[in-house]
């Protein structure tokens, strides 16, 4: 039937293809069943995925909660709004996702939970907001109802203002319905007194009317905070036990879909044997018959590549034959390949060399652009740090400032010129204090700036400076201030590095107690990081939970100690711009604290630009 090679090779390429299309038709049925199962697969993974996230993320979200009301972080307002919008954006993206009728049935309640979540939350840190501000009203209030009182001298009111002030702290301490009662019966005892007494004048009276005003809408804030709070914790409990619900119905889909793709998997791999056991059968047969007439053209195609492979691209096929013979036909389009490759390839060399060039420049240009972007992010964080820090603790002169006006202006058109003098003395009181608070803000400000450029200098000779800076205030607390010996040399700016030694030791001298060999010790040690400066004291000490706290902005462990709370911020930024970081070490109380910083290695080329 096949007499020539040709109608042979033809004949069982027909067979072979034949054998080919049926394995590679059932292989694509099974291959788009496998598609359709693996897609509705991912589409679970990622659903349940998803889901997974939400959890962690309301899990999350549940501790910067507390973390708010305990104001136990500064910045967890601001983590928990961020939570918040990224659980609204996967819940939002899970509605989008195709799945389960049992999952995305739930999602609309999980939504409404979530608004309700929030809703709640915003009110409980409302109500929260104003709470602090009426009790900053009722301080206010009872301050000037109690001043007005004493300025009466009349010692039969001293009792009742003894009583209210125990009833005041008691509220203040844990805010009771019983607690209110009784403020508002001292109050009308009070005025039945005074007015017995003829001592109730209008501005007295304005001022318990005020204080009892006050006290009931602090009372009604409580009352809504702790029946919003039983609400809030209801629809947490709610929308935990509903996510938690939908993520199992998420894992029971996603067995099931590994198990129906399991299937398929089994049953593509027996027929995807059997269609490979025909085809190399069928594919024997055509080398047994035409290996005679194509072993030798072949052998010459194999030739020029291997030649080409082990890097020889001179290589040409040279096989005589007819020219319409297909395997010549290939050799000698290999040849016409392998020149026009040849020239292809000088091309390519000369724009591979132009695009490395090009790519080295972007990477370059990437990698300052990074830098400039990480820079940017620091700055704009320790910005946000600092204007909160600076609005926060500038309130509180100025709301002095502003009660105090309000006084002054009743007492001059009243005419009492005693009264009128210690409110323009109160004013003045916190407008000088809000003039050092911007004074010392000014100063934290210019730290970031060198004022000279790093210089190699012995540390123990700056250490030493710095405790001639500081001798007097020393010697007025009997504190005896040693610099070990051995420090090494740092590059850095002299002044500002003595700068923040003499800021340690003030600080140092400040809290050493009732020390009877008050002793203060200025030191380094080796560690596999470099070395670590220290200033040491046996003075009051610090507990573990204050460690960090201490270096904030406007931070004093002890209200009562002189100055604004900006030594040790300003030491962690001197230390920062040198690329080093601070930290305290103290067992607590009674144990003495030890402030230990470090300093970056090569400090000619490694000083930090200004935060």
């Amino acid at each position: 039937m096949f007499r020539t090679i040709n109608q042979k090779f033809y004949g069982i390429l027909g067979l072979l293809a034949i054998l080919f299309s049926i394995g590679y038709a059932e292989m694509a049925y099974f291959l788009h069943k496998q598609s359709r199962v693996a897609a509705q697969g991912q589409r679970i993974v990622r659903v349940e995925r998803e889901i997974g996230t939400l959890l962690n993320l309301f899990f999350e979200m549940r501790f910067w909660e507390r973390a708010v009301f305990t104001q136990e972080f500064s910045d967890a307002e601001q983590r928990f709004g961020t939570l918040m919008a990224q659980l609204k954006r996967h819940l939002a993206g899970l509605s989008d996702e195709p799945a389960d009728a049992a999952i995305t049935g739930r999602l609309g309640p999980a939504s409404e939970l979530l608004r309700r979540y929030e809703q709640d939350f915003n009110r409980l840190m409302q109500i929260n907001t104003e709470h602090r501000l009426q009790r900053t009203r009722i301080d206010s209030s009872y301050q000037s109802l109690a001043s007005s009182i004493l300025s009466i001298r009349n010692p039969v009111f001293l009792k009742s203002l003894f009583v209210l002030t125990q009833f005041q702290m008691s509220y203040a301490d844990n805010p009771r319905a019983s607690d209110y009662r009784a403020l508002q019966v001292v109050i009308e005892s009070l005025k039945a007194k005074l007015k017995q007494a003829d001592a109730l004048n209008e501005r007295l009276s304005g001022y318990l009317d005020g204080y009892g005003a006050i006290l009931d809408e602090d009372i009604g804030l409580v009352g809504e905070f702790a029946s919003t709070s039983m609400r809030f914790n209801e629809t947490s409990e709610a929308l935990t036990a509903l996510l938690s619900h939908i993520s199992g119905e998420a894992e029971k889909s996603l067995q099931t879909e590994f198990a129906r793709a399991e299937t398929l998997r089994e049953r593509l791999s027996v027929s995807f044997l059997a269609s490979m056991a025909a085809s190399l059968l069928t594919m024997l047969l055509v080398i047994t018959l035409l290996a005679r007439n194509i072993l030798r053209p072949v052998r010459s195609v194999a030739r020029v590549i291997a030649d080409i492979k082990s890097g020889s691209m001179a290589s040409r096929f040279d096989f005589p034959g007819d020219p319409k013979d297909d395997i010549v036909m290939l050799g000698v389009t290999l040849n016409d390949m392998l020149d026009t490759l040849d020239h292809k390839n000088r091309q390519l060399l000369g724009y591979q060399e132009a695009l490395e060039a090009k790519v080295r420049e972007l990477a370059l240009r990437e990698g300052e652009r990074e830098a400039l972007i990480e820079a940017l992010e620091v700055k704009n964080a320790e910005l946000e740090r600092f204007t909160y820090t600076v609005s926060h603790d500038l309130k509180s002169p100025l709301i002095t400032i502003q009660g105090f006006l309000g006084f002054l202006e009743k007492d001059a058109l009243g005419g009492d010129m005693a009264r009128v003098k210690e409110d323009c003395s109160r004013i003045r009181g916190a407008a000088h204090r809000m003039q050092e608070l911007l004074n010392d803000l000014l100063e934290l400000s210019r730290i970031g700036r060198l004022i000279n450029p790093p210089e190699r200098i012995p540390f123990e000779e700056i250490a030493r400076e710095a405790k001639e800076m500081v001798s007097g205030r020393m010697a007025e607390k009997n504190i005896r201030v040693e610099i070990a010996g051995n420090l090494p040399i740092v590059c850095a700016d002299r002044q500002r590095l003595r700068e923040a030694l003499e800021n340690l030791l003030d600080n140092a001298g400040k809290y050493m107690g009732t020390q009877p060999a008050p002793r203060i010790e200025i030191g380094c040690r080796q560690t596999d990081d470099g070395p670590v400066f220290f200033v040491r004291d046996n003075g009051m000490g610090i507990d573990p939970p204050y460690h960090s706290k201490v270096f904030g902005l406007f931070e004093k462990l002890d209200p009562s100690a002189e100055g604004a709370g900006v030594g040790l911020a300003i030491v962690k930024r001197i230390v920062e711009v040198h690329g080093g970081r601070v930290w305290v070490e103290s067992k607590g109380a009674g144990h003495g604290s030890s402030f230990c910083f470090t300093l970056q290695g090569d400090m000619d080329s490694n000083i930090r630009e200004p935060l």
